[in-house]
């Protein structure tokens, strides 16, 4: 990972999400979301890493 992002880019980030998966609609929003995250699992480039975090996805969404 290449740094940390300000709570206020979190919450940038959250809001725009929400957006597009709102736009995306139902049929498409599951979609979205994992194209999105394989575009930045290759922006990122560490397979591992990635892996990590969708554990702890998973994990937080158990919390929910």
């Amino acid at each position: 990972m290449t740094g940390q992002l300000w709570i206020e880019d979190v919450e940038a980030l959250w809001n725009e999400l929400a957006v597009a998966i709102t736009a995306a609609g139902p049929s498409r929003d599951r979609l979205l979301l994992a194209k999105l995250v394989l575009l930045l699992a290759r922006r990122i480039g560490d397979r591992a890493a990635v892996s990590v975090d969708i554990g702890e996805a998973m994990r937080d969404l158990e919390r929910c």
